[in-house]
Parts: structure tokens; sequence; C-alpha cells
């Protein structure tokens, strides 16, 4: 189950964020803003590294009304597959003990499958350690596509 403070971050930031037509915007505000809220002032901070986006249309059910048939629904479907975690401008790994208190007490994550990278976050922002996401985490919107008849004029 996801601790509820990662869901309402994760949710706070998917709703700010620009949408996924316009990919280099995207990327730049998730290199940019962590779950963290931005009043927090913390050594560690979690970021979104990779995220997997879907774009579908839900079909309606078949149905015997012809004249009103159902609508169908465009779905975007948004799941984070890792995470960050930024040791903030640091270029140093955070000491154990920090990690595991930041993302139980902060988050309700385990440092299970943390993997440290040779490369600093964005711009220099510190030392990076990837960690993969609860596979149940996910952000859906859906929006009714409208229906065009036939008339004749």
């Amino acid at each position: 189950m996801i601790d509820s403070s990662l869901r309402s971050a994760f949710e706070q930031l998917m709703s700010r964020a620009p949408a996924p037509i316009f990919p280099k915007a995207r990327q730049l505000y998730l290199h940019k803003y962590s779950l963290d809220s931005q009043a927090e002032s913390s050594e560690l901070k979690l970021f979104i590294k990779e995220e997997r986006i879907e774009e579908l249309i839900e079909e309606p059910i078949e149905n015997q009304n012809q004249e009103n048939p159902p609508p169908r629904i465009a779905v975007l479907l948004i799941r984070p597959i890792s995470f960050a975690l930024v040791h903030w401008q640091r270029a140093e790994p955070a000491r154990d003990e920090l990690v595991r208190n930041y993302l139980n007490e902060r988050w309700g994550l385990t440092n299970k499958g943390l993997t440290p990278e040779p490369t600093p976050w964005f711009k220099n922002g510190g030392h990076q350690s990837l960690l993969p996401t609860p596979a149940e985490l996910y952000w859906r919107r859906e929006s009714v596509l409208s229906t065009l008849r036939n008339e004749k004029l």
C-alpha cells in the first residue's frame, strides 16, 4: 500500500507539470521540482527520474441503443518508473541512516533497490541514487470524447 503523503505529493506534482505533449518542458519541470514541497529544507530530495506515459481510447461496451451510443473515453495514464534520491548540492552520497529515515518516515518507502549513479543530478544538484517506484503509484485522467453524428443538412 502506498503512503498517503507519497500519493498526495505525486498527484500535486502531476497536476502542475506540463502536459506530455510538451516533452522538453515536462522533463525540465520534473528535473527542477521534487516531490518534496518547496518550503521544506532537507538534505535529501526525491525526484521523478523516469516515467511511462500511456494514452489510449477506451471503447464503450456494446449497447443496443444505437441512437445514443455510450461515449468513448480518452485516458492518460502516467506511471513513474524510477525516482532519483538526491543528496542536495552534495557530491557524496548521504549516510545510510539518513537515507533510510528519510525514505521511511517521509514517504513510507524502503531503500531496497537503491542504486548510486555516477553522474550528479540535473545541473549539479547533487549526488543521485535511483530507486524503483511502487507499482501501484500512477496518475490517471479521463476525458469523454465527443461523438459526431452523420446528419443530413
